[in-house]
């Protein structure tokens, strides 16, 4: 479970969906693509909630995930904007 830039807990789960404002990341992960990863879920989950639908949503995210990556120093304020 995330919340801002802090892994609160690791939950195994087998097969169920997230609660409401919740967003699950594999716990095998590396802990530098982690901001990465919940930034896109973040997001991609703001724009779904605002009704665009999931090809869409996923489009946009990545995008911007891959803008991010490309610099990195901008992840903390585009983390800070999703919060």
């Amino acid at each position: 479970v995330y919340r801002g830039s802090q892994v609160l807990r690791i939950v195994r789960v087998s097969w169920t969906w997230p609660k409401n404002n919740e967003i699950w990341i594999d716990d095998t992960l590396a802990t530098n693509e982690r901001d990465f990863v919940v930034f896109h879920e973040l997001h991609e989950r703001t724009l779904m909630s605002q009704g665009i639908d999931y090809d869409h949503a996923h489009y946009d995210a990545s995008r911007i995930e891959h803008d991010l990556r490309r610099s990195p120093e901008k992840l903390p304020q585009a983390l800070a904007h999703l919060n």
